[in-house]
């Protein structure tokens, strides 16, 4: 099964590039890593992604590549929207034409994340809850999961939040960098989530692709926290 990632120098695009490459043969439970990089996988633009499409054939594409700026995403709507829905419509568009799965990552903000759901569901969203983005980037992904169920490619949307790897930045590496700057940090105690290790997520990712699902799917690690808690936890497992 040969795969394109798109979005390959991110977090999650690095780990998949990962746990392939670390084989000898580059293949990962039989799939092969055909295609990644920068410029050449720009998802905004719609030329280069079908001619990269074309001239490498893959079985599945794997799109790592998102706007992921929370908060910044109310001033950049533009932007956020441009990568999060139409880079993401296109993209779809094109996997239905050529015969390519799609496999493209979402996120909890589709979701209003209120007190009463936490409550409700204790082990998390279930994938038929409806959504009710409350902030534009929540809205801009829920875009773009619409454009991949309308355009009618075969694809896996998986659903994820506050994702921690090796690759970039995130929550924990920011953390205990300013840790290492500052005596006293403030962290709000009030969000909940859970914490999605990449490589657990990628692992699971592929089980899903070796069993030939399809549709919509919740994948984190296990466990519930807050932003506070976590980040006390690992300031003092590394202290």
């Amino acid at each position: 099964m040969k795969c394109v990632i798109l979005g390959a120098g991110g977090q999650l695009g690095g780990e998949w590039i990962e746990q392939v490459t670390k084989r000898s043969d580059e293949t990962y439970f039989g799939l092969t890593i055909k295609s990644f990089g920068s410029a050449e996988a720009d998802i905004t633009d719609n030329t280069k992604i079908n001619h990269l499409l074309d001239s490498n054939a893959p079985d599945v594409v794997i799109n790592c590549a998102a706007y992921t700026k929370v908060d910044e995403a109310e001033t950049e709507r533009e932007l956020a929207e441009q990568v999060n829905s139409l880079a993401v419509k296109n993209l779809a568009e094109s996997c239905k034409k050529r015969g390519i799965k799609l496999v493209h990552y979402s996120t909890d903000y589709v979701f209003a994340g209120r007190e009463e759901d936490k409550m409700k569901f204790p082990e998390g969203y279930p994938e038929d809850h409806y959504v009710d983005p409350v902030n534009w980037y929540g809205t801009t992904k829920r875009g773009g999961e619409e454009a991949i169920l309308q355009s009618g490619a075969e694809h896996l949307i998986i659903r994820t939040s506050w994702l921690c790897g090796q690759f970039g930045s995130n929550f924990i590496t920011t953390m205990l960098s300013l840790a290492q700057k500052h005596d006293h940090l403030d962290v709000v105690d009030d969000q909940w989530g859970s914490p999605s290790f990449t490589e657990n997520l990628v692992y699971n990712s592929v089980k899903l692709l070796q069993q030939n699902e399809q549709g919509i799917f919740h994948l984190t690690s296990k466990g519930m926290i807050t932003w506070h808690d976590l980040a006390k936890e690992n300031i003092q497992a590394n202290w």
